[in-house]
């Protein structure tokens, strides 16, 4: 059995247990900025660890994880608070 729970204006989502953040909201605004600075310094601590090849790996691994979920919010689609968090290491 599946669930889904809307708020029509944009606050709360849900599908199943997982709560999702509705593409076009402030808080899709306000995630979508973090998310971009997340991947910056991602992508710039993929290349600071040069003696440390699977520090380097781990970063470059975040960067491509956090902007997939960057072009999805841009793509308008619902992103769930957990892959949020993953992305952020929260």
């Amino acid at each position: 059995m599946v669930s889904a729970t809307v708020n029509v204006q944009g606050v709360a989502a849900q599908t199943g247990s997982q709560p999702l953040v509705p593409p076009g909201t402030p808080r899709a605004s306000e995630l979508m900025q973090k998310l971009r600075d997340a991947e910056y310094a991602d992508r710039g601590n993929s290349v600071s660890f040069g003696d440390e090849p699977s520090l380097d790996h781990y970063y470059a691994r975040k960067a491509d994880q956090v902007e997939a979920l960057i072009g999805r919010l841009e793509n308008r689609q619902p992103v769930s608070q957990q892959d949020i968090e993953d992305a952020l290491d929260k």
